[in-house]
């Protein structure tokens, strides 16, 4: 069984994916395996064609900051990138499921699941969410950007409400807040559903 594991940037998805794992819950972090198809020098150079703009940085590796800033501003261009990592990280979900011994089940993080088609492949649907001021922090903090980059890469992503109304699950997680006890609460809910079937 596939249960998908969404929310939006700063939302505290991946922190959530962590306190299954360590419940024994295999996860495949379907955004950090996207972001390793970026290292394939043909798909860098499939971008560069494309987006017609230079994407290497001075060792000739993909610039991120360069392409972050033309997707995020640019719906076509992120519609399109997005049309060709997808496909990857399905090949990429499919081989990983097939390696494993045959868990009760399994999470499939990703933040833009619902948008991708992705969430149709899953049995259960967790949103994360968290108050907007919070996830703005978070993400500055984390990835040392400011308000407005921020704010750029929320605008391009779905809210909150837009996601909610695929949810069968939902986990709030705002700043502080043990989270294992929801953790574990849900992932007693995802076994019984996996028995079920």
């Amino acid at each position: 069984m596939v249960v998908g594991l969404t929310g939006g940037i700063g939302s505290g998805k991946s922190t959530v994916a962590k306190a299954f794992e360590s419940l024994g819950v295999p996860v495949f972090y379907a955004d950090a395996v996207a972001k390793d198809q970026y290292r394939d020098p043909h798909l860098i150079q499939l971008l560069e064609d494309h987006l017609k703009m230079s994407l290497t940085d001075t060792h000739g590796a993909l610039d991120k900051k360069a392409l972050a800033q033309r997707i995020f501003s640019d719906s076509k261009a992120r519609e399109w990138v997005n049309g060709l990592i997808h496909p990857r990280v399905k090949h990429a979900f499919r081989a990983w499921q097939d390696s494993l011994n045959q868990p009760a089940y399994v999470l499939r993080e990703a933040a833009i699941l619902i948008e991708s088609g992705a969430y149709r492949d899953c049995r259960a649907i967790l949103v994360v969410t968290a108050p907007e001021n919070q996830r703005i922090q978070r993400v500055m903090k984390r990835d040392g950007l400011s308000e407005q980059e921020v704010l750029k890469r929320l605008q391009s992503q779905w809210n909150d409400e837009q996601r909610l109304r695929f949810a069968t699950h939902t986990l709030s997680n705002p700043n502080g807040e043990d989270i294992a006890p929801k953790v574990l609460a849900l992932h007693r809910q995802f076994l019984e559903l996996a028995q079920s079937l």
